[in-house]
């Protein structure tokens, strides 16, 4: 047998930890009502527990996010309605580092992808939304330029893009590096244009590469110096731009792709 103020402590605390993230939906009355100081029955603590631990499982399948780093399409819940609201991230693709090809140059960092968050309302259940992850920029060859990072967008009827970063210049004693991407369309709560890329410059025998531009979900690529003319660093997370190198080496790094990330906020 158990006392009744225990039981409800028991239950309470479970549901603290174990709710955490319930936002607006709320666990129906337990079966049992108990008091305390009261004796309560196992059978009736368990039919409470049952109660509480189903509560839990549908607040966690009703909430759960959905996460892309690839493309693909988000489908609003069945059980959802026009008034439903939902938070969105969305991030950019990184841009590519440039080659430098020669030992007297140094080679440009690539751009950041921009950021952007928000939320979305007024879609109605089963509505197919098409994800679009922009692909990190690829790494100049030779002398040449690393490619620009991809948009990453959320499709009709939220529609918001957030461009890739820039890709950074090669093949030069001084080069420029890539510029942040941008974000287009609304609504957004807050959006951040994305971290430049580092310049590449020479200062008599002193080399260095751009660094690359960071993001809010990665830090962006480290480059080479007059000691070790490779990419000391590679991009790490999503949407970071990459670290150019120096001297005769000639291939740049690429940039890391973009990410989305919805959550259904209300019922």
């Amino acid at each position: 047998m158990f006392k009744a103020k225990t039981v409800v402590a028991f239950l309470f605390i479970s549901l603290i930890f174990s709710s955490f993230d319930a936002r607006a939906l709320t666990c129906p009355s337990f079966p049992y009502t108990l008091t305390n100081g009261t004796t309560a029955d196992a059978s009736q603590v368990m039919s409470n527990f049952n109660s509480l631990s189903s509560c839990i499982a549908t607040i966690t399948s009703t909430y759960a996010s959905s996460q892309f780093t690839s493309s693909g399409t988000f489908t609003t819940p069945a059980s959802s309605t026009t008034s439903t609201v939902y938070r969105y991230r969305i991030l950019g693709g990184g841009g590519g580092s440039g080659g430098s090809g020669s030992v007297s140059n140094a080679a440009a960092g690539g751009g950041g992808g921009a950021y952007a968050e928000g939320t979305f309302t007024g879609v109605a259940p089963s509505t197919a939304i098409t994800i679009t992850i922009g692909v990190g920029g690829t790494a100049g060859s030779g002398t040449g330029n690393g490619g620009a990072g991809g948009s990453s967008i959320i499709g009709s009827p939220v529609s918001i893009t957030a461009g890739g970063g820039g890709g950074g210049a090669g093949g030069a004693a001084n080069t420029t590096g890539g510029v942040g991407g941008t974000v287009t369309g609304s609504p957004n709560i807050a959006s951040v244009t994305g971290q430049r890329g580092g310049n590449g410059w020479t200062n008599g025998s002193v080399y260095v590469g751009g660094a690359g531009g960071s993001s809010q979900f990665g830090a962006g690529g480290i480059g080479g110096n007059t000691g070790s003319g490779a990419i000391t660093a590679a991009p790490t997370g999503y949407g970071s731009g990459a670290g150019a190198p120096v001297s005769n080496v000639t291939t740049g790094g690429a940039g890391t792709g973009g990410i989305v990330i919805i959550e259904r906020m209300t019922q």
